[in-house]
């Protein structure tokens, strides 16, 4: 397991290295500058617009934003030789720590973590993030006791409102040893605007070091101070606009006269499928250029003792992480990442960047691979139930089948107040095919990522096609209450979908997950009225209070998943059952009460969609709102311990 293995490292390097206050505020920056000063290399630089920051990431280029530290590591005076342990040591300590890592506190973690649309360092959301990671980090050192004894969390303050992160372990001398990672994200495209989740870029980091962080406070001596050195986890603010938060950091530590020791940087932790697709095993990537020697082949040597997976050496180019700040300051730093640099995540930097590609195994929801065997079976499965609900629905929309009725026939002999509109649901059933058509183009397509992603959603999906054709079956030849009973199971399959898979990207999660489930739920009542013949006056009654069921299952949805897109569908439908039952009965609370349900859907729908487009935050979301800060994810649809 990728992410659980260079926790491992952070880790064991925290705690091996240990035998060998808040800063004060950095201000950089001005929000208002047009031209800033770049490092591409060792004595080369640059001024240039901010643009063109971008424009030098897209083509790959590193650099270091030293407009406002363009004295970091030019009076390096001490001596910055260290000797490292010649073998890992305290292994009877350590090895139970390990034990105690869970990738499911990882997962849990990162799903939160790439919940914000954005945490780019000039955004509110960057500021919030870095919010909630403050209260993460607190809570983990609160919850730990190891408070009591001086460990603490801090922020070190930055101009751009994005704080860096940085907690504190304090051990027998001031000497220290930093593991670090960086919180921010980027969207190279339009950074203010477009999302940015950030999950290995360098979320996956964040939340590795994060448990690193909660397991080694696991350890009494370490809490206590017994350590021989002090040891700090720093989560920096604006790597990707020049590794700023970290210069800001190690160039007031340089100004300090802070001993640092050591310094790991984590960045991207938890992505192999190009290592995988290459043929090739997996392994920690230990970076050999521009760092300490010294430092990383005692890395190596943690690696060898404590993971399961070997290291492969490679290289990743100046200033292309947090690290270089500390080597620019004169600190010994060394850098891993999940895998050969070359094999590294295409999809970073992009609203792409999502958790669902990364190396979690959780058996609730997305498994890291399929054999061929079984994806042979889901694609046979898929195309041929889809094409079984495609010939069924379009074949009795026209001819009736022997001792039956068509389907829009079958909708006029039972009319009922949970009757749709024929043209407006046929309109939406015939959209929703055809987006499906896009996720069969996922399943049968030579990219093996979006095939495993569409191939987790599979066999639900197959039995959503079953239970949807049993139910067109019945339903024409009026056998409601069995077919009740097929809607009522789908219910419980595509629910269990949903939850199990809360970040499907769009274009399966809305023709396979929200379009069936916001369906089903309306044909559940439009079919369970036409099996209790719903036409006297009490049932009519209790039709205009179970009508707005229809509004409380979208609101559900949205408000505790933000999820718009249930809300889109559960309004067209609510239309449809408007503009039936308008034609029904001219004067009835029925369709005034489906109007107001579908007007009331579709503005809390786009309350929630459109402001994420346009890089703001919802209006009702504080930044100082303790409960935001909070996962509230479900506990079994994490992955493994």
């Amino acid at each position: 397991m990728r992410i659980c293995s260079l926790a491992v490292v952070g880790l064991s390097t925290a705690a091996v290295a240990l035998s060998i206050t808040k800063p004060d505020q950095a201000v950089l920056g001005n929000d208002n500058q047009d031209l800033y000063l770049v490092e591409l290399g060792p004595g080369e630089r640059r001024w240039i617009a901010e643009d063109e920051k971008w424009a030098l990431k897209r083509a790959g280029v590193n650099f270091m934003d030293v407009t406002e530290t363009r004295d970091l590591g030019l009076n390096v005076k001490r001596d910055v030789t260290v000797q490292f342990p010649n073998k890992p040591a305290y292994n009877d300590s350590l090895v139970p720590l390990l034990k105690e890592l869970k990738q499911k506190n990882m997962h849990k973690n990162l799903e939160k973590f790439t919940s914000f649309h954005t945490r780019y360092y000039r955004s509110p959301y960057g500021a919030e993030s870095s919010a909630w990671l403050y209260s993460k980090v607190n809570q983990t050192i609160q919850n730990s006791g190891a408070a009591e004894y001086g460990a603490r969390v801090e922020t070190f303050e930055h101009s751009w409102g994005q704080n860096s992160v940085i907690a504190t372990i304090p051990g027998k001398s001031d000497k220290t040893v930093v593991i670090g990672a960086h919180q921010d994200s980027i969207n190279l495209f339009l950074p203010s605007i477009l999302s940015a989740p950030g999950a290995d870029d360098d979320g996956s980091g964040t939340v590795t070091i994060l448990e690193a962080l909660r397991v080694l406070l696991e350890s009494e001596a370490i809490i206590k101070g017994n350590a021989s050195n002090t040891v700090e986890f720093h989560w920096y603010s604006a790597e990707e606009g020049g590794l700023l938060g970290s210069q800001a950091i190690f160039s007031a530590y340089e100004k300090e006269g802070r001993d640092v020791k050591a310094m790991l940087q984590q960045d991207m932790t938890g992505y192999t499928h190009k290592t995988i697709e290459a043929g090739e095993p997996e392994s920690v990537g230990v970076i050999t250029d521009f760092v300490n020697p010294d430092l990383t082949e005692f890395i190596k040597k943690i690696i060898t003792q404590y993971c399961s997976i070997p290291y492969i050496l490679t290289k990743c180019g100046y200033a292309c992480s947090d690290h270089a700040s500390a080597s620019k300051a004169g600190y010994p730093s060394a850098f891993v990442i999940e895998s050969d640099f070359k094999y590294s995540d295409n999809k970073i930097h992009t609203s792409q960047d999502k958790i669902e590609f990364l190396n979690f195994v959780n058996p609730f929801a997305k498994r890291d691979k399929h054999d061929k065997r079984a994806i042979i079976v889901f694609r046979f499965l898929t195309l041929f139930t889809w094409l079984l609900v495609f010939v069924v629905s379009i074949l009795f929309n026209v001819k009736a089948p022997a001792n039956g009725e068509t389907i829009w026939d079958q909708n006029k002999a039972h009319p009922t107040p949970f009757s749709l509109n024929a043209e407006t649901t046929s309109i939406y059933w015939l959209l929703l095919l055809m987006l499906q058509l896009g996720y069969l183009y996922c399943l049968f397509t030579f990219d093996a990522e979006l095939v495993k992603v569409a191939a987790n959603v599979g066999s639900h999906f197959i039995v959503h096609n079953l239970l949807t054709s049993a139910f067109i079956l019945l339903w024409v030849h009026s056998l409601f209450w069995i077919g009740e009973l097929m809607l009522v199971m789908n219910s419980f399959n595509l629910t269990s979908l949903y939850f199990r898979h809360l970040r499907t990207q769009p274009f399966i999660h809305i023709p396979v997950v929200t379009g069936p489930l916001a369906w089903n739920f309306v044909a559940v009542l439009s079919n369970g009225a036409a099996m209790v013949g719903a036409q006297s006056l009490a049932a009519r009654i209790l039709a205009n209070v179970a009508i707005w069921s229809i509004l409380l299952y979208g609101i559900f949805f949205m408000g505790a998943f933000k999820d718009h897109t249930i809300g889109f569908e559960l309004a067209i439908l609510s239309a449809s059952l408007a503009i039936h039952q308008h034609g029904i009965r001219i004067l009835a609370l029925q369709w005034i009460f489906a109007v107001a349900i579908a007007m009331l859907l579709l503005a809390a729908a786009l309350a929630i969609s459109l402001p994420p487009i346009f890089g703001k935050e919802l209006i009702w979301r504080r930044l100082d709102d303790d409960l935001d800060y909070e996962d509230r994810e479900r506990e079994p649809l994490l992955g493994n311990e």
